[in-house]
């Protein structure tokens, strides 16, 4: 106690200036710290390093929960009937799994979350002003997936929920994407933060919808406008139709979550079996889990989006084959479909096949912008053969500095093995997909730009600027060399034809032997030879799931 009395004398002899210039230095010091940390969190708070506490950090215990009416929650007032399909609880082996490359990162150190509130998912979220009320919309990227990202973006742009979009990203390249929010989880398990963030934000109180990858929105319905409002009672969680349009459950690549205790609690149980399992097919696990709690205990009030607005692509396998070039077919499915979830598609076809069937936005003025074309008309023989026109053109189009508008079809001469007698059946296919005969993004390393067969007529939705159009017989000495060039005498007629929108090189009628006899082509094309997959499979009148192109 002497010594609390003696404060008062520690400034005794100071004089009136010294004690002035204390406190004024004293309060300087704080303006600054404040200042400083004012200008950090307001200014930076978006770059700041955004570390992603883990999976351990979810736990109901911190901060507490949204308070909810018990008759809200009624475990007698849930009806399966009041789903949009009939549906049966799934077994884990009709839940088609994940297959997301992203899917094998490292897993969440549960040691090594540093526990600092600063920097948290919803700290940062609400550092760039985002807090409960609309919903959030978020996915998990890698680099890769970054076209489908800005994409999405503009497609959200479109209604005017884009501010609420951002990207967990799994690499670094991808947090440097413009005009998209992006938050650090480079490195970390796709699962585990798909767990972690859904938890955290509802812990939260963020009502949120998730988004996978390989989903695409076709721009054509505001997915919010087919989805029960967040003033509807009557759900907790809505998921995408599972395989067979919802019958055997649900798909997690896309749900739209609100945050009460059974959605919490809900993630809490895939946590807790996600962890002792071990098991990486988190959308069957989501599945055992969501049917527990709905048709179980009655717990959870689950709503499956309808199939027609929610097309999982693994239900359109048949369509697809009689309809890939079917104009007026495709416009009747883009006009009424808001979400497709590519599934059954191989990860190297999953963008072409969306945009060929018109799941793709006007993104950077994709279907708008003014850009000249080269394509291809009258394909015709057998794979190898194709293939190589395919490769000329794309190299044509390269040389002469126009988009290459891949084929819709060919009349294809196919080699069937006959079960039997084990000799070739030759079979000539009048209209056959181009993309079962080459894989369109196997041109995607080259210098050039292709778009999907059906560009022209889902350019149609953005634009009705009328397009020019030329038509160049091939043969009649077009395939020579040009003395002056070295290349084919038909890049120069298509450079000097420099004002004509489209010019399509018409290889029917046997032309492509023309081609194929010259020994310069293959000297020629040797560039797009190179990358050039021609599909193992297009001898086959169908394909499996996953198995376009082999």
């Amino acid at each position: 106690m002497d010594s609390v009395k003696e404060l008062p004398d520690l400034f005794k002899n100071s004089s009136p200036t010294t004690m002035r210039r204390l406190r004024t230095s004293f309060l300087a010091f704080c303006l600054t710290t404040l200042a400083v940390s004012m200008y950090l969190l307001w200014n930076y708070g978006a770059t700041l390093p955004r570390v992603f506490h883990g999976i351990e950090d979810v736990d109901d215990s911190v901060q507490g929960g949204v308070s909810v009416d018990p008759a809200a929650t009624n475990t007698q007032s849930i009806d399966i009937t009041s789903l949009s399909t009939s549906i049966v609880a799934p077994e884990s082996s009709s839940v088609p799994a994940q297959d997301s490359q992203s899917d094998k990162g490292a897993g969440l150190d549960e040691s090594g979350s540093t526990h600092l509130p600063y920097f948290d998912l919803v700290w940062w979220l609400r550092s760039i002003g985002r807090f409960p009320g609309e919903p959030l919309i978020f996915m998990i990227a890698s680099n890769a997936e970054m076209a489908l990202t800005f994409n999405m973006h503009e497609t959200f742009e479109k209604y005017g929920n884009e501010n609420n979009f951002f990207v967990l990203c799994l690499e670094k390249a991808c947090l440097d994407a413009p005009e998209i929010f992006t938050y650090d989880v480079v490195g970390m398990n796709k699962n585990s933060v798909k767990i972690a963030a859904s938890a955290q934000l509802l812990r939260e109180r963020f009502s949120f919808v998730f988004i996978d990858p390989d989903v695409y929105l076709t721009g054509s319905i505001d997915p919010f406008s087919v989805m029960l409002p967040l003033s509807d009672p009557d759900w907790d969680i809505q998921f995408f139709p599972g395989p067979a349009r919802g019958a055997k459950g649900i798909d997690a690549s896309f749900f739209y979550a609100r945050p009460n205790e059974p959605t919490k609690e809900f993630f809490k149980r895939v946590k807790k079996n996600w962890k002792e399992s071990g098991d990486q097919d988190l959308n069957s696990l989501m599945n055992v889990m969501a049917f527990e709690m709905f048709s179980g205990d009655g717990t959870l009030k689950m709503k499956i989006l309808g199939s027609k607005e929610f097309r999982g692509w693994g239900d359109m396998i048949e369509w697809e084959s009689k309809n890939y070039n079917n104009y007026a077919a495709m416009n009747i499915i883009q006009n009424e479909t808001a979400v497709v979830h590519m599934t059954c598609v191989e990860p190297s076809l999953r963008s072409y096949i969306a945009r060929n069937f018109g799941a793709w936005y006007d993104v950077e003025s994709y279907y708008s912008g003014k850009r000249k074309f080269l394509a291809v008309k009258g394909l015709e023989g057998d794979a190898s053969h194709a293939s190589k026109i395919i490769g000329f053109a794309a190299k044509v189009a390269m040389d002469s500095y126009r988009t290459l508008i891949f084929p819709s079809s060919a009349i294809l001469t196919q080699a069937r093995k006959n079960a039997q007698t084990g000799a070739s059946d030759y079979v000539t296919v009048p209209e056959f997909p181009a993309y079962r005969i080459v894989n369109p993004s196997s041109l995607y390393p080259l210098s050039l730009r292709l778009v999907e067969a059906t560009y022209l007529n889902n350019r149609a939705r953005y634009t009705d600027e009328h397009l020019t159009e030329d038509t160049i017989i091939m043969g009649n000495g077009h395939s020579a060399k040009d003395p002056t060039t070295g290349k084919p005498v038909v890049v120069k007629t298509v450079l000097d034809k420099a004002k004509v929108d489209i010019i399509w090189l018409d290889m029917g009628s046997g032309r492509w032997w023309d081609l194929d006899a010259s020994g310069a082509m293959a000297s020629y094309t040797r560039e797009v030879q190179n990358v050039i997959k021609t599909c193992s499979n297009a001898n086959e009148e169908f394909f499996e799931c996953d198995k376009r192109c082999i």
